[in-house]
């Protein structure tokens, strides 16, 4: 009598070939119907009699037409979040996957922001404006390949400078056009500031003019104009762009040849406890040295105070005590020199005592906790939470 069974060898594993309705035996032969991927593998024909027995064997390789497709298609991020993209496959074999961005391969180890957890999830992290476009997901097996495309769009965006102005020396007389311009979602807008101090407010001699508009590409562009520049023009610029999420800044001087001028500024608000630096609003060129002295001591009196090769002076964490006037004294290359009094007012924050509850409290019994300002700079506002939570109705809170 002859008995046969066959097995599929898998992973080195044998498993027997049981009939089902995929699966079907007549004799020696061996019919499945509707092949997948799943039926991939070595099979082996055992045959046996009492007189011995033979195996033979087969491979199936099983291929099925490519399809991918990325999820979501399309996405809008906002600058600084992180960005999923799933591409599920459907057919076998499957080789290879590479995912590239505008048509180039997206390099994970040269860009640690991106990463691939496993091969069909892209994962961007702290999105930004170099990041949008169109990402694909490109399958392949030895017979073909298939891709999927997907968006990815920003949302709000942080200002990012594009164009920015760069320090110059110039000869009195003609006019000055200085220029900024920068991305962001919403589109930012420009301030201008002249040491530190905005220019809306000094431009009451009417030199000064300042535009902005959005060009095609959307792109923010501002200037600053001064009409017939002088020696006193010169100074320390800024363009500042700004929107709801963030605020950035580009700083260069511009130098005017003439004598040494220092320009009247509004007193410099310091915290006590935290480092300040007072900039010499001075402008002439050239200059050759900027100086700074309290009550005639010439500065750095101590490792507290720092004055660098640009004229600023630090002080680190500053103390009510630093508060008065500095004199700040600018020398030009011949032998000139100005010097301008600038007031340092110094703020305290307020200064809190350790508070706690009673020890050993009963339920339903009334406690009464007391938080109180040892120093600091009046007024002063409380503020009470619980949990992270304000505090419900039924606490009641009472300033003294």
């Amino acid at each position: 009598m002859t008995n046969s069974n066959d097995q599929l060898v898998c992973a080195g594993h044998s498993i027997s070939v049981e009939a089902s309705n995929k699966i079907q035996f007549w004799g020696d032969l061996l019919q499945i119907k509707r092949v997948d991927g799943q039926d991939a593998g070595r099979y082996v024909c055992h045959a046996t009699n009492q007189y011995g027995e033979e195996r033979a064997e087969t491979h199936l390789s099983v291929t099925s037409k490519l399809n991918a497709r990325i999820q979501p298609r399309i996405q809008v991020v906002n600058s600084g979040e992180s960005a999923t993209m799933n591409c599920t496959v459907e057919g076998y074999p499957i080789e290879s996957v590479e995912w590239l961005h505008d048509g180039i391969p997206v390099l994970t180890a040269q860009e640690t922001r991106i990463r691939l957890p496993v091969p069909l999830v892209l994962v961007v992290g702290s999105v930004g404006r170099r990041d949008k476009g169109m990402y694909q997901c490109l399958v392949r097996s030895d017979k073909e390949n298939a891709q999927a495309t997907a968006e990815l769009k920003l949302g709000d965006t942080v200002p990012e400078l594009q164009y920015t102005f760069i320090e110059q020396a110039l000869r009195p007389g003609p006019p000055v056009s200085l220029r900024c311009s920068a991305t962001g979602s919403p589109p930012p807008s420009f301030t201008w500031l002249l040491d530190g101090e905005s220019l809306s407010e000094l431009a009451h001699s009417h030199r000064y003019a300042i535009g902005q508009y959005v060009d095609q590409s959307g792109d923010v562009i501002s200037h600053l104009n001064i009409t017939s520049a002088d020696a006193e023009d010169g100074g320390l610029y800024a363009c500042v762009a700004r929107n709801t999420l963030a605020t950035v800044d580009h700083k260069a001087r511009l130098n005017i040849y003439g004598p040494p001028y220092i320009r009247s500024i509004g007193p410099v608000r310091a915290i006590a406890g935290v480092d300040t630096t007072i900039a010499c609003p001075y402008s002439g060129y050239p200059i050759t040295s900027v100086k700074w002295s309290r009550g005639g001591m010439e500065l750095p009196l101590d490792m507290r105070h720092r004055v660098d090769n640009e004229g600023y002076l630090t002080i680190t964490t500053v103390d009510p005590d630093d508060a008065g006037t500095y004199t700040c004294t600018v020398r030009a290359s011949t032998g000139e020199t100005a010097s301008r009094d600038i007031k340092l007012t110094v703020s305290s924050p307020p200064v809190m005592s350790p508070f706690g509850f009673p020890a050993n409290l009963q339920e339903g019994s009334r406690a009464q906790v007391t938080c109180s300002v040892t120093s600091g700079d009046l007024p002063i506002h409380f503020s009470w939470l619980k949990d992270g939570e304000p505090l419900p109705s039924s606490l009641r809170e009472d300033d003294f």
